[in-house]
């Protein structure tokens, strides 16, 4: 009795958790509290339930398109669009691997652009940071795997990239840069 107790305070405790990841303004704020909004650092937060599978991404403009500054220049809207087309597509990101067969329910994409005078000098007034959030389902969920982490080739002036993992065997993460940005989750999930 005492073992079905404690299994059910670790999958509240777990639900919670995955709850409070899974929202984009909690990841945000996190990311911003644990960063400072650092240039060239971006988090990648992935949680875990049963089938479903749920993606949050968070960076800031900098390190996506090269600026923070609000795009008035034709250029800087063109590569305001592109980078948000690209985001529009997981595996810009992370590559991941077929054989979990994974199905994209949910795919969204914005910037979002934050007027902050106090804390940043005249040539930085604000900054933006770019959201991405991707839902979906795998029928084979025991074989998800990340293939490659396309990120930094994709995104240029990306610097640092930190992946967390929620599932129920609990929280895991990865810190990746150019040079490390291999993930071997190694029966994370199931």
């Amino acid at each position: 009795y005492c073992g079905e107790v404690n299994m059910s305070h670790q999958k509240i405790l777990l639900l919670l958790l995955a709850t409070s990841l899974m929202s984009s303004s909690n990841i945000s704020h996190a990311q911003q509290n644990l960063d400072a909004h650092e240039h060239g650092s971006a988090l990648i937060t992935l949680a875990v339930d049963q089938k479903k599978f749920k993606i949050d991404f968070v960076a800031p403009g900098a390190d996506i398109v090269g600026f923070e500054h609000p795009a008035t220049s034709h250029t800087d809207k063109e590569k305001i669009e592109d980078a948000l087309k690209k985001l529009n597509d997981l595996s810009n990101l992370l590559e991941i691997g077929t054989r979990a067969e994974c199905e994209m329910i949910v795919v969204s994409a914005k910037l979002e652009e934050e007027g902050d005078s106090d804390n940043h000098t005249d040539h930085e007034a604000s900054h933006s940071e770019f959201h991405a959030s991707y839902e979906f389902e795998c029928e084979n969920p025991g074989e998800f795997a990340i293939n490659k982490v396309n990120y930094f080739d994709e995104f240029k002036n990306s610097v640092k990239l930190k992946l967390q993992f929620v599932s129920s065997k609990g929280p895991k993460s990865f810190d990746l840069d150019r040079k490390n940005s291999t993930v071997d989750l190694d029966d994370m999930f199931f």
